[in-house]
This record gives C-alpha cells, structure tokens and sequence, in this order.
C-alpha cells in the first residue's frame, strides 16, 4: 500500500508539530512571568496559593500586612489568611492576634469572632471563647458550625441546658452529622434523660462508620442507667476490644458517675 503521507506531507506534519511544542513552551513562559509579575505586584496572591510552603505563605501575607500600600480589604485577608495557617501550624497566640485584627478592621463579620472563639477554646480560654462565639451566632444566627462550636465551649462551662439548645438548633440545621447526635447524647446524658440520650447514640451508630469506643462507654453507661446490664456488658467490652489504652476507657466510665458493669 502507498504511504499515504507523501514526503511533502511529512515535513509539513513535522514542521507543524514543532511549531505546536514552541507555543507550549511560550505559553508556559508567559504564564510563568506572569504569576511572577503577579506576585511583585500584589504579594496576597502568594498569602493564599495552597501549592507554597507554609514558611513561604506566612511571609507572603506578613508581606501584604506591612506594606503601606496594601488596600484594607487585603491586610485583612492577609491577617485572616495568615492566621489560619498559624492555627494550623499549632501557632494559638499568633492566630488570635491575627483574628483580632480581622475584628478590628471588619467587625460586623462573624468569621473573626467564630475563628478567635474557637481558638478560645482550644486554649480552655472558655468565656472568652463564649463571648466570641455569641458575638458570632448574632451576626450568623444560623449557622450550624458555630452552634456546635458553642456547645463545645458550653459543655466544658458545666451549662448543658444551654448546650442543648444549641445543639437542638444545630440538628435541625443538619441532621446528617453524625457526631452532633453523639454529643447531644451526651448532653441528655448529664441532664438524666437517659432514654433520649439512648436514642441520639443510636443514630450516632446507625449514620456513622466510625469506631468510637467512647460512644460505646456511653452507651454502655446510658444501658446501666436504664438497668440494662446485658448491653451494657457488650457496649463494654467493644470498647475494651477498639481502645488501645484499656485504662483510658475504665477512666471514662467512672467519669459518667456508674460502676463498671
């Protein structure tokens, strides 16, 4: 069979194709020069691009917040920006300054409130950490990570009732978080409605693939509370058997206030 390309036709194939690999390569030169341009230009677009590193991102964002010519709205993303990765990195005192500014120059945001009043929390900072979430719940009264957020901070203040309200509120929000039920289960819990408390740890097993042995301690103590030794023996043992540290779940069980089936 003749070769259907001719020797004319080769070239111009070959031709063409080199003439394809050089614009590739100028379109990777212009993009490259002018991402670099960008960054001369306005430093916040290295504040925020995931693919740097952490050391190089903080100082890109730091770079933006001294700058005299940074426009407000950019020092505070800078700020927010840079005291995410902070967070992240373990850096609690440094965050909280960033977040404080973020307020200061856009107080009617609720993100602010909602990051420094978790931080709060982490810290065991625990009424500040409320007065922040408040603050953030009346810009953003429906949002349900805050009203999670909130119940944390008011689960370790000892108010389950108004941890409860909370949490009802952020189940009706969502009612496929899993999680939500298992700590609402335990709010009910502490409040001695152990009968709906089993019910919330219920759905926590029956919408969760997760091997949680301290949702099997509470189960197994809401089981004891309603005289139900039987599965409170078994909720027992499958977190003796998940749990690495034996003690930790003994430990847990006498801090729900029963004795150890």
């Amino acid at each position: 069979m003749e070769d259907i390309y001719t020797p004319s036709d080769k070239e111009r194939s070959r031709k063409t194709f080199y003439q394809g690999l050089i614009g590739v390569a100028l379109l990777i030169l212009v993009t490259v020069g002018v991402g670099y341009a960008a960054y001369q230009f306005n430093p916040y677009i290295g504040c925020i691009d995931l693919a740097r590193s952490v050391n190089s991102r903080l100082e890109f964002c730091s770079t933006v917040i001294e700058d005299q010519t940074s426009s407000a709205l950019d020092k505070k993303n800078a700020h927010f920006n840079r005291g995410q990765i902070r967070q992240n990195s373990g850096d609690f005192s440094g965050a909280v300054k960033d977040f404080s500014f973020v307020i200061q120059i856009d107080p009617g945001r609720y993100e602010g409130h909602f990051l420094r009043g978790k931080l709060y929390s982490f810290t065991k900072e625990l009424r500040k950490a409320r007065a922040d979430l408040n603050e953030a719940i009346r810009i953003r009264p429906a949002e349900e990570e805050i009203r999670i957020a909130r119940a944390m901070v008011l689960i370790d203040l000892k108010e389950f009732s108004s941890s409860l309200k909370d949490l009802d509120m952020a189940i009706r929000m969502d009612d496929r978080n899993a999680k939500t039920f298992l700590v609402r289960a335990f709010v009910r819990y502490q409040l001695g409605a152990f009968k709906e408390s089993l019910s919330d740890i219920n759905k926590f097993f029956s919408t969760s693939n997760s091997q949680n042995w301290r949702a099997y301690v509470l189960r197994s103590a809401i089981y004891r509370r309603l005289r139900n030794d039987v599965n409170a023996n078994q909720d027992m043992k499958n977190a003796l058997d998940i749990a690495t540290d034996k003690q930790s779940v003994r430990t847990y069980f006498e801090e729900l206030g029963v004795a150890d089936p």
